[in-house]
């Protein structure tokens, strides 16, 4: 079981006029078009072995191809396995890769 946990910054994202739909409907259209669930609201998951690289996949397009202000908007975004129960923390990560690349 592969789990992607959104854990939003309200205040950030109210100082900029987001909404956690804003956030969360990106996700909901890939989680559609790839099955994905979302068990309860911001947590997506998927069962199978294809389910990590969906969901990562989903954290490169939406950071790198589509806005790199995205991964602004999150306390963490978790990506947990059943191999990795405690996760990795997915914003870290992207936002790290974004500043080498110099997209940041």
């Amino acid at each position: 079981m592969i789990t992607l946990t959104f854990d939003l910054n309200y205040e950030k994202m109210a100082q900029d006029g987001i909404t956690e739909d804003d956030m969360l409907n990106p996700m909901r259209e890939y989680a559609e078009k790839y099955n994905i669930n979302e068990i309860r609201k911001g947590v997506f998951e998927r069962s199978d072995e294809h389910g990590k690289c969906l969901l990562i996949k989903y954290a490169i397009i939406q950071c790198e191809e589509i806005n790199v202000h995205y991964v602004d908007y999150f306390n963490t975004w978790i990506i947990r396995d059943d191999e990795e129960p405690e996760g990795e923390d997915v914003a870290k990560e992207m936002l790290r890769i974004l500043v080498k690349r110099g997209l940041r």
